[in-house]
Order: C-alpha cells, then sequence, then structure tokens
C-alpha cells in the first residue's frame, strides 16, 4: 500500500561485533518530542530483531502499514508489527535470512517533524557462543515511501501428495506461527489451513516433507524454549498430530531442512547458534532414537543448507560456508553418515548462497544456487557419484549495477527426462523466474517470468513434470500457487479459542451459550453444532452468525453429548478455533425434587436401628445419606448407590436425630425436602 507522507524517517541498526561489552545502553541525541526506540534484548538473536517504538502522543502513533523494513541483509522483513498495552507504543519485529549487521526500519510518520532525533536505550545482547552485538540507533531521511514487510507466505516449503495435491507450511509473518495449508484440488481453490506450533513465535525458517502416505512432517526452531522441534500429523487433514523434540542441545535448529526415509523416519539437516552445519537421523517415525552428526565446524559458519536422500535413503547436504563464501556438498557414506566426504564444488568468488539439491535420475547431485559476486544464478552437476567432478552453468545475471539482495532464494527439480527446472527471485526487477533446461547440462536454457513477486518461494514438480510453485507474492503480500496464480492465502484468521462450556464438560440445563474469542482480522464467524461426533465435517452444518462472538442454544435434551465448533472468516478465507479441535459437553439436568418418607418428620418413639426412606427421583444416578445429633452437624455423606432405603447403626435412647437424602448425577445434586428432617428414639 502506498502512503503519500512527505518524508520517511528510518532507523539504522548497525550491528557490531565486540567480544567484552557488559550490558549498558547506548544513547543518541533527544528531543522534547522524540520517539524512543528500544531494543528488546532478551529476544533477539543474530537473525531476529525485536523493537518498541514509542511516540510522544497517541496521535503521532503511525498505522502498521507505515512501518516498513530495508536491508542488504537476505531475507529481511518485518514479521510483526503489534499495538501494545500503551497506546503510543508499537512493537516491531524483524527477521533476516542469515545473520545480519545492518537494516533499516522506516516509519512513513504523519507529523515527521515530532521524529527529529532518537532516543536509543539498547541493551547489550548476548547469542550463541558469548558472542557481543551492540545495535546503534540513528535517524536518516528519504524521499520516497516503501512498501510493507510480508503479511502471507513468508518460509514456504512445498510437497505434492501422490494425487498432486499441494500441501504447504508458512509462518506467519503476524504471530510466528506455523500455518499448515492443505489444497482441496491441485489448483488449490479451496485450502483449509490449520496451525500447527502456536506456543511462541518460530524463528529462520520451517521445512515440509510428506511421508509414503502422503502424512505431512515439519520442522520448526522454538525461540522461546529453544528446542528444535518436529511435527507429525496423523492424518491427511492434521486435525490431529504430535510433537516431538529432535535435538536436545540449546539454540539448534535455525534452517532446517527435512526429508523422510522411506520407512517414514524423518532426516533433518539444520545449524545451530554457532554456525556449526548438523544432520539427525531418526531411528524410528518421532525420533524417540537417532544419531546426530556435525558435518561441518561452526568456524565455516554454515548457512542456508539444502538436503536430499538418495534411493538408498543416504542424505547429500549442499551449503553455503560462509567463512569461506564457497559452496560445498557433504556426501554421506551410508544411511547414518558415520563417513561422510565434504567437496567443494565452486569457489570462485562468493558463491554457494541460496542452494537447493536434487538428484538426476542416475542419483548425481544437481545444485541451484546464487553466485554473489556477479549477481547470478548458477547450476553445479555433479558429474560423478563422489562429485570429484562437476559441471558449473551460470544461467541467469541481474547485472552489476544493482546492489542489495539480487536473489533471496533458489529452487530446483529434475524432470524424469532428466531435464534440471530452476525457480528463482529477481529482487532486481521483483520477479518470480522459471529456469527450464533444454537438457541435463543446461547449455541452452529457457527463462521466464512467473509471476511478480516471488522472493520467498517454494517449487516441487508433479506427476508431469510441471512445476508447481508456492510463492509469496511480494506486491500484494498474499501466497500464490502456479500453475494459475490462484491466491492461496491473504492471511486468514489468526489463531483463536472457544471459551465456552469447557470441552468435555457437562451443564445443567437445557440452554447452552457458545462463546469464544473474538479476533481481529476476522470479518465474521461461523458454528456448528450437533448431537452428532462427525457433523462438523459437512459443510451443511456450519452456520453464520455474523461478528458476534457468542450463540445460544435451547431445547437440548437431558443425558445428550453435544459437538461443537467455530471459525473466524474473512476475505482470505476461514481459520478453525483451537486449531480445528471440536469440542463437546454433556447435558445432565440435576435430579428431580423428591422426598423423604420414613421415619417421617418430627416422629417420636423411632427404634433404636431405624430404617431410613425416600422416594425415587428422576435423573437420579446415585444416593447419599447423612443423620447427626444437630441440625448443622449432618456433613458426612454416605452412599447408597441406587437403594432408597438403609438401616442406621444402633443409636442412643431418647435422642434427637436431623438425618437428609441427596440424589446426585453428572449434573448437580437435590437435596430431598430441601432440608434435613428430624426424629427422636425411644427412651
Amino acid at each position: 500500500m502506498v502512503q503519500l507522507w512527505p518524508r520517511v524517517f528510518s532507523i539504522l541498526a548497525l550491528v557490531s561485533v565486540c567480544v567484552s561489552l557488559p550490558l549498558n545502553y547506548a544513547d543518541a541525541q533527544a528531543t522534547d518530542t522524540e520517539p524512543i526506540i528500544t531494543l528488546d534484548s532478551a529476544r533477539n538473536s543474530p537473525t531476529q530483531f525485536f523493537f518498541l517504538v514509542e511516540f510522544s502522543t497517541e496521535q503521532d502513533r503511525v498505522d502498521n502499514e507505515e512501518f516498513v523494513i530495508e536491508s542488504a541483509c537476505a531475507g529481511a522483513h518485518i514479521t510483526d508489527i503489534t499495538h501494545t498495552d500503551n497506546p503510543r507504543v508499537y512493537s516491531v519485529a524483524v527477521e533476516t535470512a542469515a545473520e545480519c549487521h545492518a537494516l533499516s526500519l522506516h516509519s512513513a510518520a504523519a507529523n515527521p517533524s515530532e521524529t527529529d532525533a532518537l532516543l536509543a536505550e539498547l541493551a547489550v545482547t548476548t547469542f550463541g557462543a558469548d558472542l557481543h552485538a551492540q545495535v546503534q540507533l540513528t535517524v536518516t531521511e528519504s524521499s520516497s515511501p516503501r512498501s510493507g514487510g510480508i503479511k502471507a507466505g513468508s518460509s514456504a516449503s512445498i510437497g505434492l501428495r501422490s494425487d498432486g495435491i499441494p500441501v504447504i507450511t508458512t509462518v506467519d509473518s503476524i504471530t510466528g506461527h506455523i500455518r499448515l495449508i492443505t489444497c482441496n484440488t491441485t489448483a488449490c481453490t479451496a485450502p483449509v489451513i490449520r496451525i500447527l506450533a502456536k506456543t511462541h513465535p518460530i524463528i529462520g525458517t520451517s521445512s515440509l516433507a510428506l511421508n509414503s502416505s502422503n502424512l505431512a512432517r515439519v520442522t520448526y526452531y522454538d525461540t522461546v524454549q529453544g528446542d528444535f522441534r518436529l511435527i507429525r500429523c496423523a492424518n491427511l487433514a492434521c486435525d490431529s498430530w504430535s510433537t516431538h523434540q529432535i535435538d536436545l542441545s540449546a539454540d539448534t535448529g535455525f534452517d532446517s531442512q527435512i526429508r523422510v526415509t522411506s520407512a517414514d523416519h524423518p532426516v533433518v539437516t539444520y545449524t545451530d547458534a554457532s554456525g556449526a552445519l548438523k544432520l539427525a537421523i531418526c531411528g524410528t517415525a518421532n525420533c524417540s532414537t537417532m544419531v546426530i552428526r556435525t558435518l561441518v565446524p561452526a568456524a565455516n559458519r554454515s548457512t542456508n543448507p539444502a538436503l536430499v536422500l538418495t534411493a538408498a535413503n543416504i542424505p547429500i547436504v549442499s551449503f553455503y560456508d560462509k567463512t569461506d563464501k564457497n559452496l560445498r556438498v557433504v556426501l554421506c557414506n551410508n544411511s547414518v553418515c558415520n563417513a561422510p566426504i565434504i567437496r567443494t564444488l565452486d569457489a570462485t568468488g562468493d558463491v554457494g548462497n541460496w542452494s537447493s539439491i536434487a538428484l538426476s535420475m542416475t542419483g548425481l547431485p544437481v545444485i541451484s544456487y546464487f553466485d554473489a559476486t556477479n549477481n547470478a544464478l548458477k547450476m553445479a552437476r555433479c558429474t560423478v557419484a563422489d562429485c570429484r567432478y562437476s559441471d558449473l552453468r551460470t544461467h541467469y545475471r541481474m547485472g552489476s549495477s544493482y546492489t542489495g539482495s539480487p536473489m533471496t532464494a533458489t529452487s530446483i527439480a529434475v524432470r524424469g527426462t532428466n531435464i534440471p527446472v530452476m525457480s528463482f527471485y529477481d529482487n532486481a526487477r521483483r520477479e518470480l523466474k522459471l529456469v527450464t533446461c533444454n537438457k541435463s547440462n543446461c547449455l541452452a536454457p529457457f527463462i521466464t517470468t512467473v509471476a511478480s513477486g516471488g522472493d520467498t518461494h517454494t517449487m516441487a514438480l508433479n506427476s508431469t513434470g510441471v512445476p508447481v510453485i508456492a510463492f509469496h507474492d511480494a506486491i500484494n503480500e498474499t501466497l500464490k500457487l502456479s500453475p494459475g496464480l490462484h491466491v492461496i492465502d491473504r492471511g486468514q484468521p489468526s489463531f483463536h479459542q472457544k471459551t465456552s462450556p469447557a470441552n468435555d464438560s457437562y451443564i445443567s440445563s437445557t440452554t447452552a451459550t457458545l462463546t469464544w474469542e473474538g479476533i481481529a482480522n476476522a470479518s465474521s464467524y461461523i458454528y456448528c453444532f450437533s448431537s452428532l461426533a462427525n457433523d462438523c465435517t459437512d459443510v451443511t452444518d456450519w452456520h453464520e452468525v455474523g461478528v458476534s462472538k457468542s450463540v445460544t442454544k435451547t431445547g437440548l435434551t437431558h443425558n445428550t453429548k453435544y459437538y461443537w465448533h467455530i471459525g473466524a472468516v474473512n476475505g482470505a478465507g476461514r481459520t478453525l478455533a483451537d486449531n480445528g479441535r471440536v469440542w463437546h459437553f454433556t447435558v445432565s439436568i440435576p435430579p428431580e425434587a423428591f422426598s423423604k418418607t420414613l421415619p417421617s418428620s418430627m416422629a417420636t418413639a423411632v427404634p433404636l436401628t431405624p430404617v431410613l426412606r425416600w422416594a425415587a427421583s428422576t435423573r437420579a444416578t446415585s444416593y447419599e445419606y447423612c443423620y447427626a445429633t444437630a441440625a448443622t452437624g449432618c456433613t458426612r455423606w454416605v452412599s447408597t448407590g441406587t437403594s432408597r432405603t438403609v438401616t442406621l447403626p444402633a443409636l442412643s435412647r431418647n435422642t434427637t436425630y436431623f438425618w437428609g437424602v441427596r440424589a446426585s448425577n453428572a449434573g448437580g445434586v437435590t437435596v430431598a425436602n430441601s432440608t434435613v428432617w428430624q426424629f427422636t428414639t425411644i427412651r
């Protein structure tokens, strides 16, 4: 969205490496009306920055669309802009695909005179192996507005089911949650979106693979817990799943990529905070046993690894060596990779970032990657199994006049005729492009423009060799699918929850009011309500309720279980509450009023071992009785089950006793005659 403000102010964050800084603050000059920019140091990492922007008055605060990020760092984008409890304060989260040392946060302020200076109170952040980074903020001016950050489609990863239907994961740029998009057809005209990881925002990327049963397997890094996790969907709809920790080491699991063996055992490559490249080889489907290999030490500062498995489930990993600025490949010797070979495929200039790897029909690695020295897309093709010999080709040049990050992603696959197909993003032209090779060595490729946008994307080939690409449309801030360029995610409603009646609860009325959380990006809500367990899978059982966050159901039946569900709707689609889980409650009306019968109230000369009797109570599932020598002393209740008589033990002579009976069921308790009766024993 274009904003026509007279000036745009930017907050330039320059990150410099230090080794012995204490926790302190760096201040810039301030005026009486400056906004205050604070770095939330406890949440930062080398690839993620969290800013708090406080304006002098609520009126000075800008709209969400007026914050933008600019950086030469690959993949830099705003992941979250939220209002805090203070109406003058924004929280702005910025993420980069790799360690970043310079970024610019822009605010197109309506009153630019109010932003002439900034006070930066920035705590030193510690991450990795005692690595310290200090962030300083200054003010610069620009003459033109910028576009916003990613809203839908960040960090997309795609898999095609055996029937060709796409399954896609993305990272929600607003919440940091993982979204699983399950398409209904190959064209994905009506996808269902579920939120899989919602407890904490994730960092970096998530990755998706489908097993032989088309079930999704997803990896991600939990920023708060510092855990590297695996999600295993239990069915195609993924309305039930389990989560498992992969690597118990702290701060590991960045830039993960997952593949699944023929036995449904995950194999995952990833990096840790120190830059070491790792490989987790699970011995079971849920990774309860695994082998973890450190393929490349931290000194090489590996990034953006890509993984492929051979027909024998042997891993091969390509990666960018940030220290030597080379494209390298790890060739495992067997499925547990106990003696891998590491080859340097390209060492000419700064090469190897954003690699993607596939196998030819003969099992030889083929890799697409970025040549930063020449602003070009390149392909490396191993001509022998151990990659001692390889063929390097340059397929597209952005031009040396472009500065910044000309390419932010590549993806490669090989058709059945051994023909490589590559997709990449031309950042200079803001276009997603497709390279179709003419033969295996790609001497004369055919290059086409798929669409505008596409700075993050993922590609797979369908059964006929047609590329299926899920990509972030950077122009319209949506997630799209090619072919067809269908919008499959505009940022559907966020995660939300049902509130009452509680799941698996009992209510004691034939009327129930269903309530749920309201969310800002929902335009309306729908609900399903039925006494049949599976009715909510039928679209005809869903009803519109407008913007109301409650609905009342009457005429309910005793001892009946009811199932209910809620969905939030906007122009982009619907999101089911509680990650798609249907809730239920049971109507259980308390027992009907009933009466005690013997001994009668105020009876005298009652035998010392009296029999207590009472009438039946409709809907009662059990009874309890109590007796005491004081009217208020009846506290010890004894169950008789369903029996309506009980013989008391020998009582004292000429003594007044008070007794009561109550009937109960799951819905509550009813006291006979609403009070205790009394009797007096014989003298």
